[in-house]
C-alpha cells in the first residue's frame, strides 16, 4: 500500500509542486517590478535627480523640474497596478491554488472538489511550468518530503489533519513577519519623501505634488497588502483552531478534513503574496520548528507520550 510520503515524493507531485512554485513565482515578479518601480525607482528620481537636475551645479539648459513628471509617472504606476497587475496575479494565484490543491488530493488520497475548485489545471500545462522552473532553479531538493515524512505513520484522516496543520501553522507566522516588513517599507519611503519636501521647504501644492503623489503606488500597495494579509492570518488562525478542535474528536471522519481543506483552497486563491526571497530566508528554521511539531503530534497519537 503505498504511503503518503511515498506519494509525495512521486514525479508527478515533485512536478506538481514545481509548478505551483513557478506560478507563484511569476505572479511575484510581476509584483516585484511594480514594486521596484514605485519604491526605489521613484525615490531615486524624487530625492536624487529632481534636487539635482535644479541645482546650481547643473548648466541651465540642462535644468529641468521633474514634478509633473514624476506625478504623472505615480498616477499611471497606481492605475496599472488596479488595472492589469491585480487582475493579472489573481488569475495567477487561482492557478498555482490549484495545482497545489491537485497535489494535496492525491497525497492525501483526497477527492478533487470539482464544485469549489472549478476544472484542475491540465498535465501540460503543469509539465511547462515545472519545466521553466527546473530551468531556472535547477535545484528541486527542497520539495522532497513537503510533508514531515513522520505524518504517514498515522492513519489517513489523522495524516490529513496533520498536514493540514503543517500548512496552516507555517503560513501564519510567515505572514505576521512579512506584513510587518512591508509596513515598515512603506513608511520608510514615505518618510524619506517627505523630509526631503521639509528641507526643501514645500509649499502645500509642492507638497502634494513632490511626496503624497509619489508615495502613491508604495502607499496603496501596503494599506492593500496589510488588510489582505490580516485577514489571510485571522481566516487561517480560525482555522488551524478547527483542526486542533477536529483533533481532540473521538473520529476524524474525512467530512472533516474535507471541509477544512475547501478553506485551505480558498485561503490560496485569495492570500497576497509573500516574495521568494523573504520565503527563502524564513525556510530553513520554520521548517525545522513546523517538522518538530509534527513529530512531536504522531508520537502522542502513536505512542501517547512527548519526546525530544
Amino acid at each position: 500500500m503505498q504511503t503518503l510520503n511515498y506519494r509525495q515524493n512521486t514525479p508527478e507531485s515533485i512536478n506538481r509542486l514545481l509548478a505551483q512554485k513557478q506560478v507563484y513565482t511569476d505572479a511575484k515578479t510581476l509584483q516585484g517590478w511594480y514594486l521596484f518601480l514605485s519604491i526605489p525607482v521613484m525615490m531615486i528620481l524624487n530625492v536624487l535627480v529632481k534636487p539635482l537636475l535644479l541645482s546650481k551645479w547643473v548648466e541651465e539648459a540642462w535644468r529641468f523640474d521633474l514634478t509633473n513628471t514624476i506625478a504623472l509617472f505615480a498616477l499611471i504606476l497606481t492605475f496599472y497596478e488596479l488595472f492589469y497587475i491585480k487582475p493579472t496575479v489573481a488569475k495567477l494565484k487561482e492557478k498555482a491554488a490549484k495545482i497545489q490543491e491537485s497535489f494535496d488530493c492525491f497525497v492525501y488520497g483526497l477527492e478533487w472538489n470539482s464544485v469549489l475548485c472549478g476544472e484542475k489545471i491540465c498535465d501540460t500545462d503543469v509539465a511547462l511550468y515545472s519545466s521553466k522552473f527546473k530551468k531556472s532553479q535547477g535545484n528541486v531538493n527542497n520539495y522532497f518530503d513537503w510533508y514531515t515524512p513522520d505524518i504517514s505513520q498515522l492513519d489517513k484522516n489523522q495524516s490529513m489533519l496533520a498536514c493540514q496543520k503543517e500548512n496552516l501553522g507555517w503560513d501564519i507566522v510567515q505572514r505576521k513577519k512579512f506584513k510587518k516588513l512591508v509596513t515598515f517599507g512603506a513608511v520608510l519611503a514615505f518618510s524619506i519623501s517627505a523630509i526631503a519636501g521639509f528641507y526643501s521647504e514645500f509649499k502645500i501644492q509642492e507638497f502634494i505634488l513632490s511626496v503624497i503623489i509619489p508615495s502613491l503606488p508604495a502607499i496603496t500597495y501596503a494599506i492593500s497588502n496589510h488588510f489582505d494579509n490580516l485577514e489571510a492570518i485571522t481566516n487561517k488562525e480560525s482555522l488551524k483552531s478547527a483542526t486542533d478542535n477536529v483533533s481532540r474528536f473521538s473520529s476524524i471522519t474525512t467530512k472533516h478534513v474535507r471541509n477544512i481543506q475547501n478553506s485551505i483552497y480558498l485561503n490560496r486563491k485569495d492570500n497576497s503574496l509573500i516574495f521568494d526571497w523573504f520565503y527563502d530566508y524564513e525556510r530553513e528554521s520554520m521548517q525545522r520548528g513546523i517538522s518538530y511539531a509534527s513529530r512531536q503530534l504522531v508520537r502522542r497519537i502513536c505512542f501517547g507520550r512527548d519526546s525530544e
